[in-house]
């Protein structure tokens, strides 16, 4: 009886010290992005774009959503891909990123069952592929509304 007292005590501590974590990391307000520019990039070929106010809260929520690092990518990119550059780095105060984001690319899926996936560059430049809790649909959504004017074909 002692003995599941003692772990039920130890348990019932370990939630304890654990929850404020838990709920700051939950809690923090989404990464505040002054500056952003969009490409559109389709067989090699970039094409900018206007991120307009709605597009670019969305990203700010996709970064607050970053949990954990997916793997890295091979230096070879999918033939189209949407890419957002920092001017300024955004900085996120708790992230599985361990540096100042400059670059990420969103990629369209290539099944129709398969998430598009997010891309950040880091320092080595290499692209290492993250997971976000924010879905990066309607950031993909919102890009292919302003890509209406454009001459590259739409996302499937």
């Amino acid at each position: 009886m002692r003995r599941i007292y003692g772990l039920s005590l130890v348990f019932s501590t370990l939630i304890v010290l654990t929850l404020p974590t838990y709920t700051q990391a939950t809690s923090q307000p989404p990464a505040r992005i002054s500056e952003v520019n969009g490409v559109r990039v389709h067989h090699g070929e970039g094409k900018s774009f206007t991120v307009n106010r709605i597009s670019q809260s969305e990203l700010e929520q996709v970064l607050k959503g970053l949990d954990r690092m997916m793997g890295m990518r091979s230096s070879n990119l999918p033939e189209e891909y949407v890419k957002f550059r920092f001017p300024k780095p955004v900085i996120l105060i708790s992230s599985p990123v361990g540096h100042p984001i400059r670059e990420i690319i969103i990629t369209r899926p290539t099944k129709i069952w398969d998430p598009p996936r997010l891309l950040i560059k880091n320092h080595q430049q290499q692209w290492i592929e993250y997971h976000s809790r924010q879905s990066l649909i309607p950031l993909l959504d919102y890009v292919k509304a302003t890509q209406k004017s454009d001459s590259l074909p739409t996302w499937a």
